[in-house]
């Protein structure tokens, strides 16, 4: 039997500028988006109900976070704010939970609050078995940034490819950033084409995602009714669902569990598969009908990977889809058309997820000026935990009450 859920609205959305010192607490730039997102609407403190919080548990050491941040929020003492830690992907996480809260019907409005504290460390290379994961056989030995490497050239073997997909990627990403106030590269000068299909260590760094700092972000949702007690006009509908896959790179071949994920390795992305296969489901649609799409990035080419999975495009057709246009604007599928981690971002859970559904919001609002995606009426939302041992995926839907 078909299980019934009431649809979410996404009521409003705020994420703090970029340009805090890195002493800053993060109660301040929790609080700065929380009061910048409940000001964008008719609500009062005490009118949320129920919350979820995604912080980065390498720099936020607290015990109880989730009470200290409703404490520090003024939130009502029923309100519950529960915390959760899951890398790159614990804003959708934090938007999974909320999700629930209201499609169950229990509640009516809920906060979504995400929180990035930046440090002096190079956040990338200090992710290694001996820093921030102390199970050495999780990453057997090797960095994120190992991780990331092996897993592109791999996908680059695989399937015949040089770096000029990853190259074109990130051209049109850093084009696309430059149109988008608040981004990393916003105002810097492009980068060359040549610099970025540079086949030598600082080719790859230009190809790869760029640091913003400390970010923290909120979104409140609400339910149907709520939405049209409130007199929302063209409302903002959301749909999120969840994958994981074992998080142990081994498992990645030969595996002989799920049987959704014996035919792949790191190549490819199962989790994502699964994850959009149950959203689509839920949101009522088809890849063909996703006008743009916001997916993970670390990398050109993950975010590629990203596109095969979401099945904008085949297995393996990532790189020419990119090659031929398709993800800048008046192409098939435009994508991260605020820059992506390459050139808007990357600060983990302060934005990765987030940024990515709010991109999609602006672009359905038609409020995504100089980069707008003609007639958007669906966007997809998606990024992953710890190199894809966790995906989220969200479409968002316009008018869809």
């Amino acid at each position: 039997m078909e299980k019934k859920t009431k649809k979410v609205v996404v009521l409003s959305f705020a994420i703090t500028d970029r340009g805090y010192p890195y002493d800053t607490p993060w109660r301040k730039i929790t609080v700065d988006a929380f009061t910048k997102c409940l000001g964008q609407t008719r609500l009062r403190v005490e009118d949320i109900e129920c919350g979820s919080v995604a912080y980065n548990e390498r720099t936020i050491s607290e015990a109880a976070l989730g009470t200290q941040v409703a404490d520090c929020l003024g939130l009502p003492m029923k309100c519950s704010m529960t915390p959760v830690s899951h890398a790159c992907c614990g804003g959708g996480m934090a938007l999974y939970n909320v999700w629930h809260y209201i499609a169950s019907g229990r509640y009516d409005v809920g906060l979504v609050m995400t929180m990035q504290c930046s440090d002096l460390f190079d956040s990338m290379e200090a992710m290694n078995p001996i820093g921030n994961h102390s199970d050495y056989d999780y990453m057997l030995g090797f960095s994120h940034v190992e991780y990331s490497y092996l897993r592109d050239y791999l996908y680059r073997e695989k399937y015949g490819y040089d770096v000029t997909p990853s190259a074109k990627w990130s051209q049109i990403c850093h084009k696309f950033a430059r149109l988008t106030p608040g981004a990393t590269e916003y105002g810097k000068d492009m980068p060359s084409y040549a610099d970025l299909s540079a086949v030598s260590d600082e080719g790859e760094r230009a190809r790869s995602a760029t640091a913003r700092g400390s970010t923290a972000t909120a979104t409140i949702l609400v339910s149907e009714e709520k939405a049209r007690e409130l007199g929302i006009v063209d409302p903002i509908t959301c749909y999120v669902s969840y994958a994981f896959r074992p998080p142990y790179i081994g498992n990645h071949f030969f595996y002989a569990g799920d049987p959704s994920y014996v035919p792949f390795d790191i190549a490819e992305q199962p989790a994502i598969m699964e994850a959009a296969k149950e959203v689509y489901r839920d949101a009522k649609i088809t890849p063909e009908d996703i006008d743009v799409a916001l997916v993970h990035d670390l990398s050109g080419f993950e975010g590629i990977m990203s596109l095969e999975g979401l099945g904008i495009c085949p297995i393996g057709q990532g790189g020419n889809f990119v090659l031929a246009g398709n993800t800048d604007l008046g192409g098939k599928c435009p994508t991260n058309t605020h820059g992506g981690g390459i050139a808007y971002g990357h600060t983990s859970v302060g934005s990765d997820f987030q940024i990515n559904m709010f991109e999609g919001i602006l672009q359905l609002q038609g409020k995504a000026y100089g980069r707008q995606v003609e007639g958007a009426k669906v966007a997809v939302a998606q990024a992953y935990g710890t190199h894809h041992s966790l995906d989220i995926v969200s479409v968002l839907k316009k008018g869809d009450l």
